[in-house]
């Protein structure tokens, strides 16, 4: 611009004719406005382009913004998303047994419900069990609770049992009973008894087959009218 002004001054200080200087000045100036205003355009022109180019994309500004953590305030009621540190297991194997301990099994002594007299009184019956006296003439009557499924097989092992015959002994016992009321009773000898009922006196006889006889005849539930006695189904003979 400078140059231009100074050559200006030159020209309006040279030997050209008035009208021919004034030209050339006129021309200067316009060639001079023109620049200056394709200078100023072209400049504006690479600002807006810069402008645009640096210009941030709007979807890559969402994707870029990162989400601000909110911090719950004191006296919030929302529980926090993570758990802190003090809600943590210690590490401390001591603490927390209270927890993983399993219950003791209780007392099985102390848990089981004790049978009701009623419950024990429908599964047994109450019978009368019959012994010779020491004199050997009479019968004692012994009260006893036997299982009322089998009170009958009972009784008879029970009379065996407690007459105790000195080197004699049963292996086994079968009772048998027919429409008429008649009770047979078969005995089978131990074989290693050392008698047998050819052998036995008759107080021992009496205390073995005459109890027998007593205890299921006087006991009416079973509604027995006499009792016999066999020894592998024949009839024994004293």
């Amino acid at each position: 611009m400078k140059s231009r002004v100074g050559k200006l001054k030159l020209l309006s200080h040279g030997f050209l004719p008035l009208a021919a200087r004034k030209q050339v000045l006129r021309k200067s100036l316009v060639q001079s406005v023109l620049g200056s205003i394709t200078l100023t355009l072209v400049g504006s022109l690479m600002g807006s382009l810069v402008s645009c180019s640096s210009a941030p994309n709007p979807s890559n500004t969402s994707q870029a913004t990162p989400t601000p953590t909110i911090s719950p305030s004191p006296n919030s009621t929302n529980p926090p998303l993570f758990s802190s540190p003090n809600n943590q297991t210690p590490n401390n194997p001591s603490l927390g047994k209270e927890n993983s301990t399993p219950a003791k099994p209780l007392n099985p002594e102390v848990t089981k419900s004790p049978k009701s007299p009623s419950s024990a009184a429908k599964n047994t019956v109450s019978i009368n069990i019959y012994q010779v006296d020491n004199q050997c003439n009479d019968f004692i009557a012994e009260r006893m609770d036997v299982p009322q499924n089998n009170s009958l097989d009972m009784a008879v092992s029970k009379v065996i049992e407690k007459s105790n015959i000195n080197e004699f002994s049963l292996s086994n016992s079968k009772v048998t009973i027919n429409p008429q009321g008649i009770a047979t009773i078969d005995f089978q000898v131990a074989a290693n008894s050392k008698r047998r009922f050819i052998s036995l006196s008759s107080c021992e006889q009496f205390n073995l087959f005459g109890s027998l006889r007593k205890t299921l005849i006087d006991n009416p539930d079973w509604q027995i009218k006499d009792v016999r006695f066999t020894e592998g189904g024949k009839e024994i003979v004293l």
